[in-house]
């Protein structure tokens, strides 16, 4: 297993765009199915980390977003997920240490990243990887 970052100047396979559907389906039941196009765009716009086997099928994703603010830079985690045929081989611990180093080299003070609580495993990951829970306020406002 292996982890690259998408490179948005050269096109991915049909099945990639396949197995990334398919892992979004597991954040979100009722995500829509999204196109090459649209994963590209992403891609330009964020680091897109991409675990793949040893047959180089995805299995897994995250999305490093980088913020630059006034006072600091820092990172937002987004769309961590792994394939289901991954189960067990640790993907989600590789692509988040992955997402720590280039958060460093880029220059992040600090990462967020949101979680539903249903998801047990994946909260108990980001603890053991020395996230912290927050109390705080979310908002948000649909456009």
């Amino acid at each position: 297993m292996y982890i690259e970052r998408l490179n948005p100047d050269l096109p991915i396979s049909e099945d990639d765009v396949t197995r990334i559907n398919e892992m979004l389906k597991l954040l979100n039941s009722e995500a829509p199915t999204i196109c090459l196009r649209r994963i590209m765009t992403v891609a330009r716009a964020n680091t897109v980390l991409l675990a793949r086997d040893d047959a180089d099928r995805v299995i897994g994703m995250a999305i490093l977003v980088v913020i630059t603010k006034m006072l600091s830079t820092e990172g937002r985690v987004e769309e961590v997920i792994r394939h289901d045929s991954a189960r067990g081989q640790h993907v989600g611990r590789l692509l988040m240490d992955e997402v720590h180093e280039r958060a460093q080299a880029m220059g992040c003070s600090r990462i967020e990243l949101t979680s539903h609580p249903t998801r047990a495993r994946a909260n108990q990951l980001y603890r053991s990887l020395g996230y912290i829970q927050r109390e705080t306020n979310v908002f948000r406002r649909e456009l």
